[in-house]
């Protein structure tokens, strides 16, 4: 008679031999031996077999073995554990378990992980700001407030590139040209005023080689050389 055993093959790298392991001979030593050689060991584990201790030695040699962990068996504490270890754990969650707190945890243990999750409140897109300089251009336009546009440029002036036009206000580029002349050439051209760029030269004569050619008037000139001669370089 032969008994109905079901044999699991763990791929080479996770053990010394390709072997085959039959379940009730698949112990905790070898799950975990095998884990530590390779995360993908986690795939051939019998659910019954996945204890929280099984999972938890598996988030510790990569948060990615929590795609090979049944939905029901990622309770809260996986899931916290899972997001220390590497907030890109997130993709792995199940949807009704993404909860504000969770995403933001999320997101402080890693700022990308804002780039592909849907749920975008304005907590979350204020915590995603402060841990992603780029976060601004993953925000819908109809979320880039003032307030969330300053705090974007706060953290990076880089972000003006982000702003649509209509969202670009004289405040909004003035702060960002006090801040650096360099981001003159990403202000739209109908928003480059002659107090602008006046601004921009300002902050640093140098900024005059950003302006088009068609806004660098008698007046502009004479402006960036009455704050540096050596802006004659530019005109």
């Amino acid at each position: 008679m032969t008994n109905n055993v079901q044999f699991v093959q763990f791929p080479k790298e996770t053990l010394e031999s390709n072997k085959y392991v039959p379940n009730y001979k698949m112990s905790d030593e070898i799950i975990i031996m095998a884990l530590e050689n390779n995360y993908r060991a986690m795939k051939y584990v019998p659910n019954y077999k996945m204890s929280d201790k099984i999972i938890k030695i598996g988030l510790e040699e990569d948060y990615r073995v929590l795609k090979f962990v049944p939905k029901k068996k990622i309770t809260d504490e996986i899931i916290r554990i899972a997001l220390e270890y590497d907030g890109r754990a997130l993709q792995f969650i199940p949807e009704e378990k993404k909860t504000d707190e969770i995403i933001i945890m999320a997101i402080k243990n890693n700022g990308f992980v804002f780039v592909r999750n849907k749920k975008k409140t304005d907590e979350i897109i204020r915590i995603a700001l402060e841990y992603d300089n780029y976060a601004l251009q993953f925000i819908p336009n109809e979320k880039k407030t003032d307030e969330i546009i300053k705090i974007a440029l706060q953290k990076n002036i880089y972000a003006l590139q982000f702003v649509p036009e209509e969202k670009m206000s004289d405040e909004i580029i003035k702060m960002a040209i006090e801040k650096s002349y360099r981001v003159l050439d990403l202000i739209y051209y109908d928003k480059i005023t002659d107090d602008v760029i006046k601004l921009a030269i300002k902050n640093n004569y140098r900024a005059l080689k950003l302006v088009p050619d068609d806004k660098i008037t008698d007046e502009i000139i004479k402006f960036a050389l009455s704050i540096n001669v050596l802006a004659l370089e530019f005109v």
